[in-house]
């Protein structure tokens, strides 16, 4: 191992930290609970904080998705989703953390309470640091998790008895009423 380079890329990280160093927090999620009765998913998540980790500019960029069948359907297609995507790149020096701590791409980043999910991780030579590339979504509020289930309960009632067919009336408390046929108790 060669000492004059490994010290040369500290002093580097060091120079570089004093001129684009920002305070960042690394986000990890520990353990996930889930009420059954809500069907609302709980994070735990560790923060790690890091006074100055080297920010490089942001670069934003309008995406567009297409599906395939949309694609295939019409040749000219000329409207759509698009969305704000900002990429940044970020680098931390590894003496800035833990000497165990590990970087993974299930990690998040905020910076200025901004999330930005790591899509690329590249270590330095002689375990130096990071070299981070991150995106974020604009218009997305930041440790904002969004969660899909059914939002209204079902209440069942039955018409009959025995081991035949039974229809059963489900309504919903939105007044909705549907008969369901072939339901056995």
């Amino acid at each position: 191992m060669n000492r004059n380079l490994q010290r040369t890329y500290r002093k580097v990280l060091y120079a570089l930290k004093r001129q684009y160093g920002d305070a960042i927090t690394i986000c990890r999620n520990t353990s996930v609970s889930t009420n059954y009765v809500s069907g609302v998913k709980e994070y735990t998540c560790t923060r790690t904080e890091i006074k100055r980790a080297i920010l490089l500019p942001t670069d934003i960029a309008r995406k567009t998705n297409y599906g395939i069948s949309t694609i295939s359907a019409d040749k000219m297609f000329i409207f759509g989703g698009t969305f704000d995507v900002g990429s940044k790149i970020v680098v931390i020096d590894t003496r800035d953390v833990d000497p165990f701590f590990q970087l993974t791409q299930d990690d998040w980043l905020l910076i200025d309470n901004v999330r930005y999910e790591i899509t690329k991780i590249e270590q330095l030579e002689y375990q130096a640091g990071w070299v981070l590339a991150t995106k974020q979504i604009i218009g997305v509020e930041p440790d904002r998790e969004i969660t899909l289930g059914a939002t209204t309960e079902l209440g069942v009632s039955d018409t009959g008895s025995g081991n035949r067919d039974v229809p059963v009336a489900v309504t919903s408390n939105t007044g909705i009423t549907d008969v369901a046929v072939g339901i056995k108790e």
